[in-house]
């Protein structure tokens, strides 16, 4: 019974031994003393006996970049202005993969996050956006259990190829997620818009995928402001203390997740 007196807030992280970490508050807790005990708190007032690097853990981004002709010039040189301000902003044990678009997705071999913004466009095809969904969703069948997934779709244009499709493959993309992550409490997919194309498209993906929507102009600061925004949504934000409280409760493993 006891059990049913505390916080069931989680910390929103899947650990390396799949145990999750919940609030050791008591239910209907206030908000901890300043300074925060041993372990980790987050912004709305909850405490864990876990403790992560960065702002929730360890994640797996996945971007999916259009890399079409209407993306060349301007558009092109935002995106990198923009991939380096999230550079900024994640740790550098998170996972990073990269498909690039036009009609047949391409996955950059031997990607970093020292060579992200370097990447350079090779367009092929009409856009064509069933692909490369197709290909994000194989890509978090290999995400390792102990990551949050991340998925980050950008393109300026419309689907060449026709809407049905496409939406499958978006529908297809949020199932994938349910399956292999089914206590995401919200799926981190993202859904970018770049210039002055009509959104219905994009938002239309992003509710079927059950994904986040965001617009952006051509121009640097907008979209920089764009990724600043969804790095910032990414898990929560957290703080550590100095020491790790051995005697804090994880419900569900032994010892503290990490």
């Amino acid at each position: 019974l006891g059990l049913f007196k505390l916080c069931p807030v989680d910390c929103g992280v899947r650990h390396k031994d799949n145990t999750k970490s919940y609030c050791v508050g008591q239910l209907w807790h206030g908000y901890f003393p300043d300074p925060v005990p041993a372990g980790m708190h987050d912004r709305d007032g909850h405490r864990f006996p876990c403790m992560h690097y960065g702002r929730s853990g360890y994640n797996h981004f996945i971007f999916c970049l259009d890399e079409s002709d209407s993306m060349s010039g301007t558009r092109w040189r935002s995106l990198r202005e923009a991939l380096l301000e999230f550079r900024k902003n994640r740790n550098t044990e998170d996972r990073l993969t990269v498909i690039m678009f036009a009609g047949q997705p391409r996955v950059v071999e031997d990607i970093t996050w020292e060579t992200l913004t370097e990447l350079k466009r090779a367009p092929k095809d009409w856009t064509r956006f069933n692909k490369v969904l197709g290909r994000a969703r194989s890509e978090i069948d290999r995400v390792e259990n102990h990551l949050n997934p991340v998925v980050i779709f950008l393109s300026d244009g419309v689907d060449r190829l026709g809407a049905d499709e496409a939406d499958q493959a978006a529908r297809d993309l949020g199932a994938a997620f349910n399956a292999r992550f089914p206590e995401q409490r919200r799926k981190n997919i993202f859904f970018i818009l770049c210039g002055n194309g009509q959104p219905s498209r994009l938002q239309r993906l992003a509710k079927l995928a059950g994904g986040h929507f965001q617009r952006s102009t051509d121009y640097v600061d907008d979209l920089v402001g764009v990724f600043r925004d969804v790095s910032g949504t990414v898990g929560r934000t957290v703080a550590l203390s100095h020491s790790l409280n051995q005697e804090s409760r994880v419900r569900s493993g032994e010892g503290i997740g990490s």
